[in-house]
């Protein structure tokens, strides 16, 4: 039987924890997050995570049975005053239902890489662009994105929103790059970074049949550390006085023209936009 209570205080022992779970420490402790909204809380289940709690603001009650099929689930479901339930969402406009989920688990047991296309972030701090560069590497098949120190998390609220469900089914990983690349190109794949000191165009560029691209932060690019390491750099070309693009905009480039240049080789349905 469904478990339905209702929250009345802001000094609510869950209301404290749900509030802590904008914290990435918190986060990190609990293996969980929180997630709001019905488009991806219905991409959450989709994507077969497990939801922890239902928390639902009460003038949303009537609306929340007829959408989501909670019978199904063996969650608790926690009716919450608008003013409560406010205070715990970070949009301006929350649409009155969240859940707390558990992380998507990606366990990898060894350093073997048997796909075909790889994102390296060295650094990413800003959520929106990491969200961005996640959903695009699922459009674009990558199979596997790898966070370098210094990457906003990516369970952060704003990463889940750009990322639009993607977080859920593209494999995220956090790694060293002093080891990665290496292993990497010992098991034979190219890794490119993008930098606009060399001559290497990136549609002239053949890209092999195993690449991992490595994206740099916003403001610094690529760290010379990890560029020593890399097996060759290809440019965008810029015209006018722009001296260079968003980092999200950046991997949408090398991912399509690597797609290109490969046919199109699809794991899943190919749509168009």
């Amino acid at each position: 039987m469904i478990k339905i209570i209702q929250i009345e205080s802001k000094q609510n022992r869950l209301v404290k924890h749900w509030k802590k779970l904008h914290k990435p420490k918190e986060r990190k402790k609990t293996k969980t997050f929180l997630l709001e909204g019905e488009h991806l809380l219905q991409e959450a289940i989709a994507s077969n995570l497990s939801i922890v709690a239902w928390l639902v603001m009460e003038e949303k009650w009537g609306w929340f049975r007829s959408r989501f099929p909670f019978k199904q689930f063996q969650s608790p479901i926690y009716l919450l005053p608008s003013s409560i339930f406010r205070s715990l969402m970070e949009t301006q406009t929350p649409q009155g239902i969240a859940a707390e989920v558990e992380f998507p688990v990606n366990k990898k047991k060894d350093c073997t890489f048997t796909g075909t296309t790889y994102l390296l972030l060295d650094a990413i701090q800003d959520p929106g662009n990491l969200g961005t560069i996640i959903r695009t590497a699922e459009a674009t098949n990558v199979d596997e994105i790898w966070l370098g120190e210094g990457c906003v998390d990516p369970t952060n609220a704003k990463v889940i929103r750009a990322a639009m469900g993607s977080s859920f089914r593209v494999p995220i990983f956090s790694g060293n790059f002093a080891q990665i690349i290496p292993q990497m190109q010992q098991q034979g794949i190219q890794v490119i970074s993008a930098s606009p000191r060399t001559t290497n165009n990136y549609f002239h560029y053949h890209y092999s049949q195993q690449v991992a691209f490595l994206l740099g932060n916003e403001g610094r690019g690529v760290q010379p550390k990890w560029r020593s390491l890399v097996d060759a750099e290809v440019s965008i070309p810029m015209f006018g006085k722009t001296e260079s693009l968003n980092v999200s905009i950046t991997a949408s480039l090398l991912l399509y023209e690597r797609l290109r240049q490969h046919s199109f080789t699809c794991k899943g349905n190919q749509h168009s936009i």
